[in-house]
């Protein structure tokens, strides 16, 4: 907790943020982080509370594995679309989930495999596209 002023026994202002992730399988991330204008840092930590709004349209998409791209039926785009979702809250969310996946990853051998075989599957795609190509 941050002390007052003595010259008007206001707070001061606490230009950042520190949230513990819980990450899936146990564990948990420490996370420091300087808050935007629109969000609040009184906010209780995980991305679930943080980013409610978006998780709650992400359930609504039509497949459970929706990675909000193209596929149809995505409530997260059609929210995008329909300017209810900001793309500059949807990119934090993303940056977020990028985040924890990372620090998944470290925390899981077999989350590692699975990044690395789909890392070379995407490398063999675009290499037999480019071979096509030529």
């Amino acid at each position: 907790m941050q002390e007052t002023r003595a010259d008007d026994d206001e707070g001061r202002h606490t230009t950042s943020h520190r949230e513990l992730i819980e990450l899936p399988g146990g564990g948990a991330h420490h996370r420091h982080t300087r808050p935007s204008a629109s969000s609040s840092s009184g906010t209780r930590a995980g991305s679930t509370k943080r980013f409610a709004d978006v998780e709650e349209l992400a359930a609504e998409c039509r497949f459970n594995d929706c990675s909000h791209g193209t596929e149809p039926g995505c409530a997260v785009n059609a929210a995008l679309a329909a300017g209810t979702l900001t793309h500059e809250r949807y990119g934090s969310w993303r940056k977020l989930q990028r985040e924890l996946r990372a620090i998944a990853v470290r925390a899981d051998a077999r989350l590692r495999r699975e990044e690395k075989r789909e890392k070379w599957q995407l490398r063999a795609r675009e290499g037999r596209a480019r071979a096509r190509r030529l």
